[in-house]
This record gives C-alpha cells, structure tokens and sequence, in this order.
C-alpha cells in the first residue's frame, strides 16, 4: 500500500468517526456521503470494508446514537 492510499484510507476512517460522533453541526449524513463519494477516489467496496473495520475495532466507543448513525450511512451508500 503506498503512502497516499494509506492517507486516504486514513481519512475516510476520520471522516466516518466524525459523523458517528455527531459534535459537529456541519458532519451531517450529507457531508459525509459527499466526502466519502468524492473526496478520496476510493470505490464503495473499499468504503464499506472501512466502515467494516470500524465496526470491529474495539477502540470505537459505540452508542446506541453512533450505531444508528452508522446504520443510516451504511443505508445511504446501498442507494449510490
């Protein structure tokens, strides 16, 4: 894996927390299926292996607000 894809994979992670947290007025569904779809030149299967890991990783502190968060997102990007 070459240093920009690690970058961009690393981004699409970030932007993905971001919008489960939900702190941020402008991190809405909108913004981050736009990021996602746009932003980082990565197909959806990549997208959703990302989102995969995220599930899994033990270090995500997960809500029931986050999960239902990440539920719409994952909803969304099966519509693309």
């Amino acid at each position: 894996m070459t240093e920009i894809e690690e970058w961009k994979r690393k981004r699409v992670t970030g932007v993905v927390l971001e919008y489960m947290r939900g702190r941020k007025p402008r991190a809405d569904l909108n913004w981050c299926i736009g990021c996602l779809t746009k932003s980082f030149g990565l197909s959806l299967s990549e997208i959703n292996l990302l989102i995969e890991s995220i599930e899994k990783d033990p270090t995500v502190i997960r809500t029931t607000e986050r999960d239902e968060r990440l539920r719409l997102l994952k909803e969304k990007l099966k519509e693309i």
